[in-house]
């Protein structure tokens, strides 16, 4: 138990839990105190708990969170100095001014090497710093929204209804439905990454026009009775691949997209938040629709995370540009 002075001045000791009631009820003058004055045994345990694991610590208003939290945070870089120097610690507020206080309480406790963060630059290179209502921000954060980004990125994997005709070459080509299917197939099979599935996405397309060009000219690839060569063949494909209209046909079914692209079309688009937010209702969609030109809020920070895992990083052009 500690004995401390909370008036730091001439009158009576308090211990314990007087202490820290005294500490509580005291008047608010915008600066942590020493909160060492006022540790007890609850809060000491959750300062020195285990380094494993999440650890929440839940309290009402005034009753010393922050400072425990921030007593914590020196006392693991304190007790496990190496290990997170290697990993970082990262501290999170909600508001400039928060975190503007906490820059000025951790140099105090004799720690410098933290990482101050608000929650809307999370996201390396984005400031998020857009205002919304209350009541977006709670529709943004439900684990729904999981589901409504999945069925955002496979609304972006199209099949032209009908199929679609090409002209390679003056000649013509009728790509069907159903094989243009086969083709996305094999593409979500390939990966669960939109961005990383797309090559093979493509290199189907491409067979299967080649299939057809060849098919149309006479020389069956398939068949036995071909006259043209494999490096022929090889050559006809390499043809189809560089083909505008394939490409525009492979652009348009698959296209190359980032977070923030398909995050601002979905949001910008009724039709879009209709198409993948089965089961909600009117009012709901409503408040998930904005301009393309919103500013991003801190609630659309995990939602541009989400998207990253889900669409992933296709590096196969800079690191064609690179050989």
């Amino acid at each position: 138990m500690l004995t401390v002075d909370p008036e730091r001045g001439d009158g009576p000791e308090l211990t314990g839990e007087a202490a820290l009631m005294a500490a509580l009820t005291a008047e608010r003058t915008g600066r942590m105190t020493d909160i060492v004055a006022t540790i007890q045994g609850e809060q000491d345990a959750i300062i020195r708990s285990d380094v494993r694991g999440v650890l929440v610590v839940q309290g009402g208003p005034g009753t010393g969170k922050t400072a425990v939290a921030l007593h914590r945070a020196a006392y693991l870089l304190y007790t496990h100095r190496e290990r997170l120097a290697r990993s970082g610690l990262l501290v999170v507020g909600p508001t400039p001014t928060f975190l503007r206080y906490i820059a000025d309480v951790l140099p105090a406790l004799g720690e410098t090497g933290v990482l101050l963060s608000g929650l809307g630059q999370l996201r390396p290179g984005l400031d998020a710093r857009g205002t919304e209502t209350p009541e977006v921000a709670e529709l943004k954060g439900r684990l729904a929204m999981v589901d409504v980004l999945k069925a955002a990125v496979r609304d972006r994997e199209v099949v032209p209804r009908g199929g679609r005709d090409l002209v390679v070459d003056g000649v013509r080509i009728g790509l069907r439905g159903p094989d243009l299917t086969s083709c996305r197939t094999v593409g979500r099979r390939a990966s669960r990454m939109h961005n990383l599935a797309r090559p093979a996405f493509a290199r189907a397309v491409v067979d299967l026009v080649t299939d057809r060009f060849l098919g149309r000219i006479g020389n069956d690839v398939r068949g036995a009775e071909s006259l043209l060569s494999r490096r022929d063949v090889d050559d006809v494909r390499q043809e189809m691949a560089s083909d505008a209209g394939v490409r525009a046909l492979i652009d348009g079914m698959w296209p190359v997209l980032s977070p923030e692209q398909l995050l601002r079309e979905l949001m910008a688009d009724p039709d879009r938040i209709r198409r993948v937010t089965k089961g909600w209702t009117d009012e709901e969609r409503a408040l998930l629709h904005r301009p393309a030109d919103a500013e991003w809020t801190p609630a659309d920070v995990p939602l541009l995370e989400e998207l990253d895992e889900l669409l992933g990083h296709d590096d196969s052009a800079e690191r064609a540009a690179e050989a």
